[in-house]
C-alpha cells in the first residue's frame, strides 16, 4: 500500500511541474546548421488547431536544444543539450516556466524557415488534435548566451 502512495505522489508532483520543459515529449531531427550559430531542425507539435501545433513545435525545438539535444538527422547539429547539469530544470523552474510561457522569451530564438506553407503529409489529424511538422531555425549561439546570462549554464571556458 505504501508503494502505491509513493507512485501517486510522484505522479502528482510531475503534473504540478508540467510547465518545466523537460516534461514535454516531442520529435525533432537535424536538417543542417548555419554559419551564424543556427540549427535548422524539423520538429513536430500537437494542438487543437494547426496553428496551435505550429506554436508548440517552435517551443519543442527550443526545448530540444536546451534539454534533449538533437541526435537524429543530418550531421552538424549540436547533439548535446545546452543544459547538462542534473536537476537544472527544477533548480531554474521559475526561469524556465516564464521563458516557455505563451508568448515567452523562447520565441526570440526560433523562426519558421519556410514561407508558412506546410507539406500536407506533415499535417495529420490525430484524434481530436493536429500533429504538425515544421522546419524551424533555432539560434543556438544566442540561446547559449541567454542561458549563460541567466546563470543557468556556465560560460564556455569557465571551469577549465
Amino acid at each position: 500500500m505504501l508503494l502505491i502512495t509513493s507512485f501517486s505522489t510522484a505522479g502528482f508532483s510531475q503534473k504540478k511541474n508540467k510547465n518545466v520543459a523537460a516534461y514535454y515529449n516531442y520529435e525533432v531531427q537535424c536538417m543542417g546548421t548555419g554559419m551564424d550559430g543556427t540549427q535548422l531542425v524539423k520538429v513536430w507539435g500537437y494542438g487543437k488547431k494547426p496553428n496551435d501545433a505550429i506554436e508548440q513545435a517552435k517551443k519543442n525545438a527550443v526545448q530540444a536544444v536546451i534539454f534533449k539535444g538533437i541526435a537524429t538527422g543530418e550531421r552538424g547539429c549540436m547533439q548535446r543539450p545546452l543544459v547538462t547539469a542534473a536537476g537544472a530544470e527544477q533548480q531554474f523552474q521559475d526561469y524556465f516556466n516564464a521563458f516557455f510561457q505563451e508568448g515567452g522569451k523562447y520565441l526570440n530564438f526560433v523562426n519558421l524557415s519556410s514561407d508558412g506553407s506546410i507539406d500536407p503529409k506533415d499535417r495529420l489529424k490525430v484524434g481530436k488534435q493536429y500533429k504538425v511538422g515544421v522546419i524551424v531555425s533555432v539560434s543556438h549561439a544566442q540561446l547559449r548566451k541567454e542561458l549563460e546570462a541567466a546563470g543557468v549554464i556556465k560560460k564556455l571556458g569557465d571551469g577549465f
